[in-house]
């Protein structure tokens, strides 16, 4: 008689915990989506214009976010994002750096035409010195500012779930 009693007690107890990790496995997965879709908002505002001018919409295209949506049901909230994977130019303009010294030749004419100083030039070829190119995308920027955003919000989610549950 008593060891049912315990079991009874055990089972109620065990359903308890396992509506707390439901609860906070909510919180998490719901300010983790929130997360993704800030971050995936920042990063394609400024590969949309406004940081970096659109040509072709390569690196745009290249844009890759995973993360925890409502339909997805997944079991972590694991949250990942990469940009200009295969495009050579895509660590420059998320890293800076500097570019080396090289020779410019026309591709599909005989010369190159260009401005400078308001002049319409025709040059064979051009000696470029090299570019220094400032980190311009933002992605780890946007990463950080965000990500303390959802720690605070996953830390009062589950504080307010704690309190609910006492």
């Amino acid at each position: 008689m008593a060891s049912a009693g315990y079991r009874g007690i055990q089972q109620a107890y065990s359903r308890a915990i396992a509506r707390s990790v439901r609860g906070a496995r909510a919180v998490v997965m719901r300010e983790m989506g929130t997360f993704r879709r800030a971050v995936e908002g920042e990063v394609r505002g400024n590969l949309s214009g406004g940081t970096l001018q659109v040509r072709s919409g390569r690196l745009l295209g290249s844009l890759r976010v995973t993360g925890p949506t409502a339909a997805s049901g997944a079991a972590f909230a694991n949250v990942n994002l990469s940009v200009g994977v295969g495009i050579p130019y895509g660590r420059i303009h998320e890293y800076g750096g500097q570019t080396r010294a090289h020779v410019i030749l026309p591709r599909k004419a005989s010369v190159l035409a260009f401005m400078m100083r308001g002049k319409k030039i025709f040059a064979k070829m051009v000696k470029h010195p090299g570019s220094r190119i400032p980190p311009r995308m933002g992605v780890r920027n946007a990463w950080g500012r965000h990500y303390a955003q959802a720690q605070a919000a996953i830390r009062g989610g589950l504080r307010a779930l704690r309190a609910r549950s006492s």
